[in-house]
């Protein structure tokens, strides 16, 4: 039998557990019992999201064993998800944050950034408001998620999940092109 990899079906699977991932993330990293998933080596939300995908596969095998996943297929899931949670996690939201914000906020009138970058910079994907970005600059104890809560329709809380998506469906489309083309190439 062929070892299935990458497939629609397993990147349908991905793609449904990414949010799942994401919000338990979201919710262990930002809670108040803090528990910080991202900053192992192996996240261990992906390892636990593999466990139980693995669990209800051998399930699936006793009953419909050619719908079962092949063992490509769970690998992809798990790269799927532990790429989504490399993008999810506290470490690259800090960073995130911050260097999509910084440009608006450091800028004077002496060093001139609104005349010499600012419009080169997406209006969809940063934050210019200077009174949101003050509850992250200058945060007090208590209420340094103020940046998320402020205002519903900041642009740094709407464009970061598009930001992720729009990344992990590019890179699907580039490796299904690259493996079509590497196909089309054996054949001739």
């Amino acid at each position: 039998m062929r070892s299935r990899g990458v497939t629609w079906r397993s990147v349908l699977i991905g793609l449904l557990l990414i949010p799942i991932n994401s919000f338990w993330i979201a919710r262990s990293e930002t809670g108040s019992t803090i528990f910080y998933s991202t900053t192992s080596s192996l996240f261990c939300n992906a390892v636990f999201t593999l466990f139980i995908l693995t669990i209800l596969n051998e399930g699936l095998k006793l009953f419909y064993r050619s719908g079962s996943l092949a063992q490509g297929e769970l690998l992809t899931v798990y790269i799927m998800v532990s790429s989504a949670s490399a993008l999810s996690g506290e470490s690259v939201g800090q960073q995130l944050v911050r260097d999509i914000s910084a440009p608006f906020w450091y800028a004077t009138p002496e060093n001139e950034w609104s005349s010499l970058f600012h419009h080169y910079l997406p209006n969809w994907l940063t934050v210019s408001d200077k009174r949101i970005l003050k509850t992250f600059y200058e945060a007090t104890e208590g209420n340094s998620s103020l940046l998320y809560t402020t205002n519903p329709h900041n642009n740094m809380v709407t464009s970061y999940p598009y930001l992720v998506c729009i990344y992990h469906i590019a890179r699907i489309h580039y490796d299904m092109c690259k493996r079509h083309r590497k196909k089309a190439m054996d054949r001739t």
